[in-house]
């Protein structure tokens, strides 16, 4: 599909087909500078209204040119011009900025594809002392070779890509207005004088940004590193401490207790009165009377002859589960029996840690080793 011209040049201005009379009356030449062939106004009845080129094919800039026209008269007339932003993206280090927003800047002289050196801009924009590059892209786009000569000109250039407009058949100056002066999506930075110096400068304070937060992190590392050290020498000064001091009750006759969770696991007075009843040579029946807490499972020990006399009964038991299997139903039962003995020893002979504290017999409460010094005179 063609897109259709509905602009041209009468006397040195640019104007609209609806401006003008039809045919070859309209007096009009192509936009092209590069052709400026005579051109015809056909305002027919069926097709949309045009130009089309007198005795001759279309030479085939005459839109892109048109548009360079129409831009150069909108920011004339408008005397301001809006710049998308400025974004910095390093993809080595995957790091990036936004230089500066988008922004609307004034124009104080607009030209037309005037040579700078070896490199012809489509419009060249004045802004104070500065100088802006405008590349108006519908089908040639900046290659490296313009890009190229735009950096050894050291001028920024944007490119505006105008490629959706070229099968438009009405360009309208609202529409060009539009996204001149008020939009940014069709823009592009092609080269930004600045950003070299910006992306430097940046790139400088990010590292020295990152000492400074590797030096606070080291600081601050090496800091906790030394209160943990303190507190580890703090706690094993109290280890020892306390371990002496649970060494000398232990040695002045004193009984030290372990308690689990909120409970003081058999205690010396209630065990008295249920273990007179009972004697043992069984490691579990040794570590309930001495005030050790009990899981309720029966583990291996080191005696061969296991046994608990219960109202002078006496119960042997073998802790191996495959010994129970060839022991036959009597010693099972024995084993249960034995089970239940200690099992129901432990339950009565608990009480709970805060009874504990309030015993006349206790002497220290040691929370952290979960330890009950307790002055009940031993059997």
């Amino acid at each position: 599909m063609k897109s259709n011209l509905t602009y041209a040049v009468h006397n040195d201005k640019l104007v609209h087909i609806s401006k003008v009379i039809s045919g070859l009356a309209c007096n009009c030449k192509c936009p092209n500078p590069n052709c400026n062939g005579k051109l015809i106004a056909r305002k027919g009845n069926i097709k949309s209204h045009h130009f089309a080129h007198y005795n001759m094919e279309d030479c085939g800039g005459a839109l892109e040119s048109a548009l360079h026209l129409l831009a150069k008269e909108i920011i004339s007339e408008e005397k301001v011009f809006k710049i998308p932003e400025l974004y910095y993206y390093n993809k080595k280090r995957k790091i990036g900025k936004v230089f500066f927003e988008a922004l609307v800047i004034e124009v104080d002289n607009v030209e037309l594809e005037v040579l700078q050196d070896d490199f012809k801009p489509d419009i060249v924009l004045q802004c104070r002392k500065t100088k802006l590059f405008v590349e108006i892209a519908v089908t040639h786009f900046v290659d490296e070779k313009k890009l190229k000569k735009i950096e050894n000109l050291g001028i920024s250039l944007i490119e505006i890509d105008l490629s959706e407009f070229k099968l438009i058949d009405n360009i309208t100056k609202n529409i060009l207005r539009d996204i001149l002066i008020n939009k940014t999506e069709y823009k592009r930075w092609i080269y930004n004088s600045k950003e070299a110096l910006l992306a430097e400068k940046f790139l400088e304070e990010y590292d020295l940004n990152q000492k400074i937060k590797n030096r606070i992190k080291e600081e601050k590392l090496k800091e906790k590193l030394k209160k943990e050290r303190l507190l580890t020498k703090i706690q094993d000064e109290n280890d020892k401490k306390e371990k002496s001091y649970l060494n000398n009750q232990k040695n002045t006759g004193n009984r030290l207790l372990s308690f689990y969770y909120s409970e003081i696991v058999c205690c010396p007075l209630r065990l008295q009165k249920y273990s007179k009843t009972i004697k043992a040579r069984h490691t579990i029946f040794n570590k309930i009377k001495s005030g050790q807490y009990w899981d309720g499972i029966n583990r291996k020990t080191k005696g061969k002859a296991d046994y608990v006399c219960f109202d002078d009964e006496k119960f042997f038991f073998s802790p191996s589960i495959h010994k129970q299997e060839k022991q036959g139903v009597t010693k099972i039962k024995e084993y249960q029996k034995i089970w239940a003995i200690l099992n129901s020893l432990q339950k009565k002979s608990k009480v709970n840690i805060d009874i504990c504290r309030q015993c006349a017999y206790n002497i220290h409460v040691l929370d952290n080793s979960k330890v009950v010094v307790c002055k009940y005179t031993k059997e």
